[in-house]
């Protein structure tokens, strides 16, 4: 990466760090967090799970799938070109192909994850206003 383009990245992240100060007052995931849940998740029965997450700079929710595999997800990146600090809240959607419950119990036994059950699923808490 030349100087320029680092530059370019730490200007980006300070004004992704300034977003979050002034959006939100609790913090409950860091990035190495997010890691742990992620490969928790692709780990349980190696399957890929639906999610639905939304980005802190951002009021579209989108739609993706977990990763199968632990071994590919890194400590760097969520889903290109998101990095996991933007993630406001992930949430596991419940499909009837996939035992949402289990996972969740599992992803419990783990660590304390800020998990709320919603009507649609299990929602992880990246932050949130008090």
């Amino acid at each position: 990466m030349t100087k320029v383009q680092e530059e370019k990245l730490a200007k980006s992240y300070q004004r992704l760090d300034s977003v979050i100060a002034r959006k939100f007052s609790v913090s409950y995931m860091s990035n190495a967090k997010w890691v742990k849940l992620l490969k928790a998740a692709a780990s349980f029965e190696q399957l890929s799970y639906r999610i639905t997450y939304k980005l802190v700079n951002n009021d579209q929710i989108k739609t993706s799938y977990s990763e199968q595999f632990a071994e590919h997800v890194d400590d760097y990146w969520f889903i290109e070109p998101s990095i996991y600090k933007e993630i406001e809240w992930l949430e596991f959607t419940c499909d009837e192909n996939y035992k949402v419950g289990s996972l969740i119990e599992h992803l419990t036994a783990i660590a304390k994850f800020p998990i709320r059950q919603t009507p649609t699923g299990y929602k992880v808490l990246g932050y949130s206003k008090l």
